[in-house]
């Protein structure tokens, strides 16, 4: 302190060569070295913040004339006098104070500075400079980030090579360096701040997500929430855009896990505290809003998904965040025109290659996906979706199946083989040790492929449970799920439907959900309504011009109990007489038997029977 004291003694004995270390002179600048100099200097109107105020610049002949006479300061005294500077403009939060006293710091070597502008405005530096930060923080000394571990990240992210690449490839960029960086960062947990500690624990998240870890992702998800209660009983959380940043990460992760319900409240609370953050946090607000119409997208409100995306478009952000934080809106936008049966409003699939290296990929994927099942071309959606996985990495693998199981099982019935659609779900299931109930993406089309495969009974469990539930299955698989338990009762001939269809009908339409019209039977079809939207008769020419988007259900065939235990004594191989002793019947009785299985089950041979079986869900 005593060093600084004296070079802002040494900058006042010369002013005017102390002002020229600045590129624009502000009255901070002028308050510390000589107010009096105002007269000298030529005024400049600046925009910070969206406050109009004053900066000045030195006339170009008389920074000649200073650069002509040479400095009067030592290469100590200049260092120290940046130091000076940069302390006194870091105290303020508006432009362009906040970027000059990054440059000062960086010039001045001023590691404690630089490491506060880090921990208080994040990537706000980015929509206050992007040039500035972007020099700032490129190859910074290892005295600096041994003293301050945090800066590593900073380091990592605003390498200047970044500036070359495009959104997807800095994204990926950014992260993996980011994962080397963060060895380091845990150094901060012995001495950290209540700001730093968010920093780390979203960091983590990140870090975790980027490895495929989402359960210890939403396990660090729950330390963000338990951390920003703390602080925001004591006090001491008024930084409303890192609480913006926590929040929005932790919905992401939700997201990703696919708890929509949980991620839109969490994201809204990011949206809510990012409008209260200012610049620092105008690209969370875009990002936010873009994030909540992927979310009701996903939940099947698709006026609220268009409506999330407009707000996201009306929102300003920094060019260097643009591409990758507006996304997620076209991403929704494609969705709201895959449910609506519509064309394709979005660039989405030209540009699927390069979005690769982006977390939102797999619901790109998805999309894209179903896009072609619903237009007719489910076996090139099967092509791409096993292309996409085979070339996912392993740790990008579950989540990658987790959203595209749905689609490909989708694709598979729609091509006509709806036991090839259940041995991939159940793959799938086992894999992962999901449950076929609760896996949001992957049940519903599951249940249905149960159903069109001739296994009503497991069809109509899974069904009946989704449409019974509000989480964590999203609205629109709740309302599919009743669709289908209406299909199951028509295929079993029941007189009667236990499913309120006028009410199903009148969502429907009113939520202009028209895919969901051509996932049902041609007979449930013919008993249901047109509503005032028109939702019905659009997904009627879309199948006129498509066709259907699945066959019809296959009848399984009914066996009796008994025959259900012959068959499975069939299955292990044993003899008729074997099987006639332990059931304690006639061998006579026992060829009767399997001769009415294999009528049933269409065979002619015990090995045809037993595939067959199996093929029906029966073993």
């Amino acid at each position: 302190m005593r060093r600084i004291l004296a070079a802002v003694g040494r900058a006042r004995e010369h002013p005017l060569q102390a002002i020229s270390l600045t590129p624009v002179v502000t009255r901070t600048h002028l308050e510390l070295v000589d107010s009096d100099l105002v007269d000298s200097l030529t005024p400049v109107a600046v925009d910070g913040d969206g406050t109009a105020r004053t900066t000045y610049e030195l006339p170009p002949d008389l920074r000649r004339s200073i650069e002509r006479t040479g400095s009067p300061f030592t290469e100590r005294e200049t260092r120290d006098i940046h130091r000076a500077f940069a302390r006194a403009l870091s105290q303020e939060i508006s432009d362009p104070e906040v970027g000059l006293a990054l440059r000062h710091a960086r010039y001045g070597e001023d590691w404690d500075t630089m490491h506060a502008l880090w921990v208080r405005h994040g990537l706000g530096l980015v929509t206050r400079s992007a040039e500035i930060a972007t020099w700032a923080f490129t190859d910074l000394p290892s005295e600096a980030t041994k003293k301050f571990p945090f800066l590593s990240l900073a380091t990592a992210i605003f390498d200047r090579t970044l500036a070359e690449f495009d959104a997807p490839d800095r994204r990926a960029t950014i992260q993996t360096v980011a994962r080397r960086a963060s060895t380091a960062i845990h150094a901060l947990w012995s001495n950290r701040s209540g700001a730093v500690t968010l920093h780390l624990l979203v960091g983590q998240i990140i870090d975790e997500r980027i490895n495929g870890s989402l359960k210890k992702a939403a396990q660090l998800g729950a330390r963000v929430a338990a951390e920003i209660e703390k602080q925001t009983e004591r006090g001491t959380l008024t930084d409303h855009g890192l609480l913006a940043w926590c929040e929005f990460q932790v919905g992401m992760t939700q997201l990703l896990q696919g708890d929509t319900s949980l991620s839109r409240t969490t994201t809204r609370r990011a949206y809510t505290a990012a409008l209260s953050g200012g610049i620092d946090a105008e690209y969370i607000v875009v990002n936010a809003a873009s994030q909540l119409a992927v979310i009701h997208a996903l939940s099947g409100e698709l006026n609220d998904a268009e409506a999330w995306a407009d707000r996201a478009e009306q929102h300003q952000c920094h060019p260097w965040f643009d591409p990758l934080v507006r996304l997620p809106a076209r991403i929704a936008r494609e969705m709201v025109s895959v449910e609506r049966l519509q064309p394709s409003p979005t660039t989405l699939a030209a540009e699927s290659d390069s979005l690769r290296g982006t977390e939102m990929w797999p619901f790109v994927a998805r999309t894209l996906a179903r896009r072609k099942i619903y237009n007719g071309n489910a076996t090139g959606a099967l092509l791409d979706l096993y292309r996409w996985r085979s070339n996912s990495p392993n740790h990008e693998r579950f989540e990658n199946e987790r959203l595209l199981i749905g689609p490909e099982v989708e694709a598979l019935v729609s091509i006509g083989d709806p036991h090839d659609a259940t041995r991939s779900a159940e793959a799938f299931f086992a894999r992962h040790q999901a449950q076929p109930e609760d896996t949001p993406g992957a049940s519903l089309p599951y249940a249905r492929a149960l159903h069109l495969s001739g296994d009503s009974r497991r069809a109509r469990r899974i069904a009946a449970k989704i449409a019974r539930s509000k989480s964590p299955h999203p609205l629109i698989d709740v309302i599919e799920a009743r669709l289908l338990l209406a299909d199951i009762e028509r295929s079993a001939r029941s007189s009667a439907t236990h499913v309120p269809l006028g009410h199903l009908n009148e969502a429907i339409d009113h939520l202009g959900l028209t895919r969901l019209y051509a996932t049902v039977s041609e007979d449930l079809l013919s008993t249901l309504g047109r509503g005032p939207n028109g939702v019905l008769d659009a997904a009627l020419r879309h199948m006129e011009a498509t066709g259907r988007l699945f066959p019809p259900a296959v009848q399984r065939p009914a066996l009796t109990p008994r025959e259900l235990v012959v068959l499975r004594h069939l299955a292990e191989g044993h003899p008729l007489s074997d099987i006639a002793r332990d059931l304690g019947l006639s061998v006579n009785t026992i060829k009767t038997q399997a001769s009415s299985l294999y009528r049933k089950l269409g065979a002619s041979t015990r090995r045809q029977a037993v595939d067959a079986a199996a093929r029906e869900g029966f073993l």
